[in-house]
């Protein structure tokens, strides 16, 4: 049993599924054209369109994770891979879908999103073995912590100290836990960035400069953790569930 683990280790094997349009449901994408402007290319404006080209790129993604199954794919490949399909794809369709408190939309452009649903939700539908609905009504610091490992998170008092220590890591994508919010922390090249589901003006998903960000500024407390860890790795290509720590009552 444990030489069949260690070889699956090696290998990143697993099984994967393609996602139907039944699994987002049957209803179209409503984008506002001025959120469209996103600088990794626009979704297509048509919303007929936006439906087909979302449903189309997590077909691609469920595809990849196959190809990873019959080949022998060294860990850093897969974390690029997975950097540039979160950040120059996916993120963008999501752009501007409206924020609300109990959002819990599953189709970008359409309906409201809250931020830990926002978390959840893009890492669910790109093949991560979690329960989107328990891991986004954890506290932030229960998000970051079940998403990066336990032991394995930054705790901050200071914006400035997060990009101290991000700004010379390599590029990656980070999960980051505010006082009463959550959002993602992308690293690119000299920039950091925080992507997040704002309950700030413009109420809607946004990607900010750190140093811009309202909600940042807001918070006393923060926690980060690397998304884009060995071990999530290895669940995301194993199809291993990934634990939800919950909030003891």
């Amino acid at each position: 049993m444990l030489e069949k683990k260690i070889l699956l280790l090696l290998l990143f094997c697993y099984s994967s599924i393609g996602l139907s349009e039944e699994n987002l449901n049957n209803h179209s994408f409503a984008f506002q054209s001025h959120d469209l402007a996103v600088e990794y290319g626009n979704p297509p404006a048509n919303v007929y369109d936006v439906q087909r080209s979302y449903i189309t790129l997590l077909n691609k993604i469920a595809d990849r994770r196959i190809i990873y199954n019959s080949k022998s794919i060294v860990p850093i490949d897969i974390t690029n891979y997975l950097y540039k399909i979160l950040y120059k794809k996916i993120f963008p369709y999501w752009y501007g879908t409206k924020w609300d408190f109990n959002g819990i939309s599953q189709k970008p452009g359409q309906g409201e999103i809250a931020c830990g649903y926002f978390v959840s939700t893009l890492l669910k539908q790109i093949g991560f073995n979690l329960n989107r609905y328990k891991l986004a009504q954890q506290p932030a610091s229960l998000i970051v912590k079940s998403l990066s490992g336990h032991n394995n998170v930054k705790w901050f008092d200071k914006i400035d100290k997060i990009k101290a220590y991000i700004i010379n890591k390599p590029d990656s994508i980070y999960v980051l836990g505010l006082d009463n919010h959550v959002g993602f922390i992308v690293k690119d090249y000299d920039k950091i960035y925080f992507i997040h589901s704002s309950y700030i003006d413009p109420y809607q998903v946004v990607k900010e400069r750190v140093d811009d960000s309202v909600a940042l500024k807001n918070s006393k407390n923060y926690v980060l953790g690397n998304l884009l860890n060995t071990s999530l790795i290895l669940k995301w290509t194993m199809g291993d569930k990934v634990k939800v720590i919950m909030m003891k009552k």
